[in-house]
């Protein structure tokens, strides 16, 4: 989000933090000039200097490399992890700027998501060497085959997108940052909107990050209700037998219900 920095904010915001959402914060958020790496760094300085990063295990974000080298450089114990969605979308992007046919580019980018998603390593190595191997499709003098050896299957990068290396990793089963996305899109257009002052934006962002924590709790209360019973009612289990006579009867089928029932 491209605002300037608001003076104080750490003090305000560390007050608000702690008194309405009772030290549970959904995250950490930073409000500057410019999305560069240097600015990255001085955010997640001050995050891991009021906070145990030691406990981080996994960060998942886009291809962004100034963003992967500062979170690395404060994480050095987390293990990244690139975001599925962007990841296919750069591929179908790049085979998009190609002169070939639908058909070919419909199947490189099949084969790219099904190594994406391969469960076993030989699916995996099939895969690679199908991308890797694309050496005579010539793009803006550079063959696909080695697009795909140099950005998704170097030693730097072919660990953080497969499927097959995050199964031991505490993802909560969470493949994409298209969630927290949508979340900060939320926040930017609170933020956007002219004429809202400080306090007014303040207030606000709180609002929502308080109402994602109720949420959340709502839903575990709602998993720990359970309404155990060990054996249907009796009239229910007769009027689940005058139902399958009367389906019986209308098909015509013979029935031999006993006398009485």
């Amino acid at each position: 989000m491209h605002l300037r920095p608001i003076v104080g904010a750490k003090k305000i915001l560390s007050t608000l933090w702690r008194r309405q959402l009772r030290g549970r914060p959904t995250g950490c958020f930073f409000f500057v000039r410019e999305e560069t790496g240097d600015t990255i760094a001085i955010g997640l300085k001050q995050f891991c200097e009021n906070n145990d990063n030691s406990i981080t295990q996994v960060f998942l974000t886009d291809k962004d490399c100034a963003e992967i080298a500062a979170i690395r450089c404060h994480f050095p114990n987390a293990k990244h992890l690139l975001c599925h969605f962007h990841a296919l979308m750069a591929v179908d992007r790049r085979l998009n700027e190609t002169d070939l046919s639908k058909g070919f580019k419909e199947e490189i980018y099949q084969v790219f998501h099904d190594t994406v998603y391969a469960q076993t390593n030989e699916a995996f190595i099939e895969g690679q060497e199908y991308l890797c191997a694309l050496g005579e499709i010539i793009f803006s003098d550079d063959s696909l085959g080695r697009y795909f050896d140099t950005f998704w299957f170097n030693t730097d990068w072919v660990t953080t997108w497969p499927i097959i290396h995050r199964r031991n990793l505490c993802t909560l089963g969470d493949n994409t940052t298209n969630r927290i996305e949508r979340y900060h899109l939320t926040i930017k257009n609170v933020l956007n909107r002219k004429g809202r002052k400080f306090n007014t934006v303040l207030q606000t962002l709180l609002d929502i990050a308080t109402s994602r924590l109720l949420d959340r709790d709502m839903k575990e209360l709602e998993n720990q209700i359970r309404f155990p019973t060990t054996s249907f009612s009796p009239l229910l289990d007769k009027l689940n037998m005058l139902r399958s006579l009367n389906n019986r009867l209308r098909a015509n089928e013979p029935t031999d219900l006993l006398d009485g029932e």
